[in-house]
């Protein structure tokens, strides 16, 4: 890991096209130990995660070019190496794992379901919730669940107002995440740990998806590569 980490300290510190061209081959380096690690995940989550085995670690990484287009933050770069585990890969419908490491070889680990543009998949999900909330409840009195969120509740969920669920479905995306220090560990050691609390977060993932069984995937729209 001692790569990615000072790679990634530096690039925070000198977040500029002209710097990171001159260090293309620290940044080749820490992207290869990050694809290593990628890999041995791969390898300790497909078990827990259907369909995961069909792809290779760069199917799943995100690059580390920012799109400033309309952003008040014009640097370049997120100094944070990134990567989506899903049976999909990162162009998943539904609910996958995400995780991502800085220059300190702190890493946000975490799951759930992103796509709030997508109406009849929220719609899916607020049903279910309705249907049978148990174990999302759990999963949100453990983690808190986050996500994008209406002030009101939904038209057709008002009778909801004053249950346990009231919250939960404003939401247009529900994720949870926690935090692990991998800088002491080495590559195959962060593997083991980053799996072991995905496979903790599976049964939320199952529970989303088994929510979108029947939702269709939206058109693709044309932009920038992740």
């Amino acid at each position: 890991m001692k790569k990615i980490s000072k790679f990634l300290s530096e690039l925070a510190a000198n977040n500029n096209r002209d710097w990171f061209l001159e260090h293309k081959a620290q940044a080749d380096a820490a992207k290869a130990e990050f694809t290593q690690l990628v890999e041995y995940l791969i390898a300790d989550s497909n078990d827990f995660i259907p369909g995961l085995a069909q792809f290779e670690a760069k199917d799943l990484i995100y690059r580390l070019n920012r799109d400033v287009r309309f952003s008040k933050d014009k640097t370049p770069y997120n100094p944070t190496f990134r990567a989506l585990l899903s049976g999909q890969g990162k162009k998943v419908l539904g609910a996958g794992y995400f995780f991502g490491i800085d220059g300190e070889g702190q890493a946000f680990v975490g799951s759930g379901f992103h796509m709030s543009d997508s109406k009849e998949a929220v719609a899916a999900i607020r049903e279910n919730l309705v249907k049978d909330a148990s174990l999302v409840l759990e999963f949100d009195k453990k983690y808190k669940i986050a996500g994008d969120a209406l002030k009101k509740l939904p038209a057709g969920f008002e009778m909801q107002a004053d249950s346990a669920l009231a919250e939960l479905l404003k939401h247009k995306s529900w994720h949870i995440e926690t935090h692990l220090d991998l800088s002491a560990l080495t590559t195959k050691d962060a593997a083991h740990a980053l799996a072991k609390e995905f496979k903790a977060m599976s049964p939320f993932v199952d529970w989303l998806n088994n929510a979108l069984t029947e939702v269709k995937a939206p058109e693709k729209k044309k932009g920038r590569r992740a």
